[in-house]
């Protein structure tokens, strides 16, 4: 069965998007961002400096949920393609992810007293199983709504422009105020409970903003794509752009897991520094994000979002190698310059790898006739999970066989030699080795792009 190559839509998607809807849409990534680095860059360090699990099952623990999640993603999707109500497809469901999440993630950080470490690990996978499924009821149909909320390539630029500076943005308020929180709630257990509440009230009301702020936002017309979820899952894995730029982004995620797992510890065991210096760092690698943003848009508008993805990729793996010389003797504003120059090529793969995702569904609306948007979406989350969640069990792993000695209720003691070379090989050596994985996935991502008629190579915009 053939389907016209037009895209059918609504007659508001061809028109620009209010300010309202753009800047609402954008805030929502606040919400994500947060999510998305918090576990990944407090959870393990707390787990086993504050619970006494060990490294290799705080790994799983990070692990298991998020693998439950990849099959449960792209059934969120596919629900919410198909979700027939008078508020829309996706908006109930953000809605209702936003109730759920208010009533799971405030216990992540903030367990009830029980009698040892495996009972914590059983009680936390639990908890941040429950908060992962309602971060994706929002996520999943929120990821969606570039797509078809404009056929114009400018304004979906402009929309994953302002997600993604949001998306730093969140990354820089979790990664660099997480430690400053904890501190400022006088450290141990009592210090992690206010900074999981104080989260928990900034993503809440960023969740709110995202779902709220865009009412009224045009909707392309509901067109389904007839079959169960794994004929629709074989489908969507056949448009080979797609397949492979999420591919690409499953291994940067890896990348960036690692990195974060690896962090608290990289700080206090390999710089000898304080747990706050974690937040400067944070703060080096998030704010040249923010700052780079717009000139990555501009260079991606004149040379292409693939190449720029390469060059952006090679610029951060260089600037994390170097990180492997670093130590107690290096002086801190020598570590915080090279974290800056990573973050500019931090900055360059989070936007393309972004910005070529709604090209992609529009390839399939495009070639199908169908809307499933949220089905890639899905897709995509899953896949990013996949990456957080293998970076993190590998960075338990590592730290594992390295001898890492955990603690219960106060910082971690000295660590072996071998636990301190595999937490450098986890900041800088790992997500190099990651990164250039990605590379020759995203060159097939481009080449079938081509193929398919989706960009022309050397020119093809952001």
């Amino acid at each position: 069965m053939t389907h016209s190559p037009q895209v059918e839509c609504n007659r508001g998607a061809t028109a620009a998007l209010s300010n309202r809807i753009r800047w609402s849409y954008g805030a929502g990534s606040l919400f994500t961002s947060i999510y998305g680095t918090l576990p990944q860059v407090v959870l393990l360090y707390y787990m086993t400096s504050q619970l006494g699990i060990p490294a290799a099952v705080g790994g799983v623990v990070l692990f298991l949920p998020k693998l439950v999640e990849i099959f449960v993603d792209p059934a969120i999707g596919l629900f919410s393609d198909r979700l027939r109500t008078r508020w829309g497809r996706r908006r109930p469901l953000m809605a209702a992810g936003t109730l759920g999440f208010l009533l799971a993630f405030p216990f992540l950080f903030h367990p009830p007293h029980l009698d040892s470490p495996m009972q914590y690990a059983a009680f936390t996978a639990a908890v941040f199983t429950v908060a992962t499924f309602f971060y994706s009821l929002f996520f999943v149909p929120y990821l969606a709504l570039p797509a078809e909320m404009t056929a114009q390539p400018s304004e979906r630029t402009m929309l994953m422009g302002l997600r993604i500076g949001f998306l730093s943005l969140g990354v820089m308020i979790a990664g660099a105020g997480a430690p400053l929180l904890i501190a400022a709630g006088g450290g141990g257990m009592s210090g992690y409970a206010l900074m999981n509440w104080a989260y928990a009230a900034v993503c809440v009301a960023a969740m709110t903003l995202a779902w709220v702020g865009t009412i009224g936002a045009p909707e392309s017309e509901r067109r389904l794509a007839p079959g169960h979820l794994l004929l629709q899952l074989r489908s969507a894995l056949n448009n080979r752009p797609f397949a492979y730029l999420a591919s690409a982004y499953s291994l940067q995620a890896a990348a960036m897991g690692c990195f974060s797992a690896a962090l608290p510890y990289f700080v206090v065991h390999s710089l000898a520094a304080a747990p706050s210096t974690g937040g400067l760092i944070f703060l080096a690698v998030t704010g040249t994000s923010l700052l780079m943003m717009v000139p990555w848009i501009l260079l991606g508008n004149r040379v292409g979002k693939h190449r720029c993805y390469y060059f952006a990729a090679v610029t951060y793996g260089v600037f994390s190698l170097l990180q492997v010389a670093s130590g107690a003797t290096t002086p801190l504003w020598q570590v915080l310059l090279i974290f800056v120059f990573a973050g500019v090529g931090f900055a360059g793969v989070q936007l393309f790898s972004h910005a070529l995702l709604p090209d992609t569904t529009v390839l399939d609306r495009t070639l199908t006739g169908a809307n499933r948007e949220a089905l890639f979406s899905g897709i995509w989350i899953s896949a990013e999970k996949l990456g957080f969640a293998g970076g993190a069990l590998l960075a338990g792993a590592l730290l594992q066989i390295g001898g890492l000695v955990p603690a219960t209720g106060g910082p971690l003691q000295a660590q072996p030699e071998s636990a301190v070379l595999a937490i450098r090989a986890l900041i800088a050596v790992v997500p190099a080795v990651l990164l250039a994985l990605s590379l020759p996935l995203i060159r097939r991502s481009e080449r079938s792009a081509v193929l398919a008629g989706l960009s022309v190579p050397a020119t093809a915009k952001v």
